[in-house]
């Protein structure tokens, strides 16, 4: 569980990150009031992540506690809710760079199973090929067989 909380820590915060909305990591453990050294053990997979560091996330960053907890929802609260009062967060950037990772929100079904889902359509496709190209050499390897029998 402490794991599914971190990978959605660090994927929102990549967002933050790819948005522009930060200069470094140091900059974002900063203004989460967070030992640097300590932050990048959580982007790095070796520590797991708080709740209090997840409410200084939605709060600083706007992002969606409801996603960062359970994994449904949208990834940021809705401009209306941001509840840093400095307006720190700049949605149209996160828009941007949601829509350029490519990533959409988790909604009704599982994230992970959808991502699953277009890994192994990618994978057949690669079998397929696969296959076609094995069934060529093989009609090769007859061809080259025949001519040699010659």
């Amino acid at each position: 569980m402490e794991s599914e909380f971190r990978s959605r820590f660090v994927l929102l915060f990549e967002l933050v990150e790819n948005a522009g909305l930060v200069k470094s990591r140091a900059d974002v453990a900063a203004r989460l009031n967070y030992r640097p050294q300590a932050f990048n053990e959580i982007l790095k997979g070796r520590t797991n992540v708080g709740l209090d560091l997840i409410q200084k996330f939605c709060i600083e960053f706007g992002a969606s506690p409801e996603y960062l907890v359970l994994g449904s929802g949208l990834y940021f609260r809705e401009k209306n809710q941001h509840l840093n009062p400095s307006g720190a967060c700049s949605y149209t950037n996160l828009s941007t760079a949601i829509d350029a990772v490519g990533v959409e929100p988790a909604e009704s079904e599982c994230k992970q199973c959808v991502d699953k889902e277009r890994i192994i359509s990618a994978l057949q496709k690669v079998i397929t090929t696969q296959d076609s190209q094995v069934a060529n050499l093989q009609e090769m390897v007859c061809i080259l067989n025949d001519r040699k029998g010659d």
